[in-house]
């Protein structure tokens, strides 16, 4: 699918497996629900209720996910990437993962979000060079994983930069904090 606009729908494009390029997908109840085995580039996701449900074995280069209530839900089966994106301004959260997934965040702008990432159940394996700023909470990590959270910018976000939610450790030495004040990073 390239080059098209999907505008007012309740599922622009649903159950659908292969590659969306260079689409505008706008004032929808669900931008992309439950795609697969594919790329989904250069694509403007814009102003819907959820802008990307169930990504399951996909990959999500170069987009614009904005103003939705829930930018992008990853599915609970398959690997998934999402990279070189620019996720802002949704409601509820940005990027939100469960389920028991080996996915990877890297090199996106995750900002001005509800929760930017929202770790809930499944863990990403990586998050890696990714501008994570402004939101209210930058990362909410409650799942049981082991993750690597490296080289991210996590920073200026409203209530916590990391909130974890579990018992014991998470490593996330290597990212930078934009202040040496512990106190916006907090375990609950």
């Amino acid at each position: 699918i390239d080059s098209c606009n999907f505008r007012s729908n309740i599922n622009a494009l649903y159950s659908g497996v292969g590659n969306v390029n260079h689409c505008n997908i706008l004032n929808n109840q669900t931008g992309l629900q439950v795609w697969k085995g594919g790329i989904i580039s250069n694509c403007k996701i814009d102003s819907n209720q959820t802008g990307v449900n169930y990504i399951i074995t996909s990959i999500v280069n170069n987009c614009s996910i904005s103003h939705n209530q829930s930018g992008i839900h990853f599915g609970i089966e398959g690997y998934n990437v999402i990279k070189y994106c620019r996720i802002d301004s949704n409601s509820i959260d940005g990027i939100q993962q469960s389920g028991g997934n080996t996915d990877s965040i890297l090199n996106c702008q995750i900002k001005y979000n509800g929760i930017g990432i929202n770790e809930n159940s499944g863990c990403c394996d990586v998050i890696i060079g990714n501008s994570i700023i402004h939101n209210s909470k930058g990362i909410s990590y409650t799942c049981g994983g082991v993750s690597t959270i490296s080289c991210n910018a996590i920073c200026n976000n409203t209530t916590y930069d990391l909130q974890y939610g579990r018992t014991g450790n998470v490593n996330v030495t290597h990212n930078y904090w934009c202040t040496p004040d512990s106190a916006s990073t907090e375990a609950v």
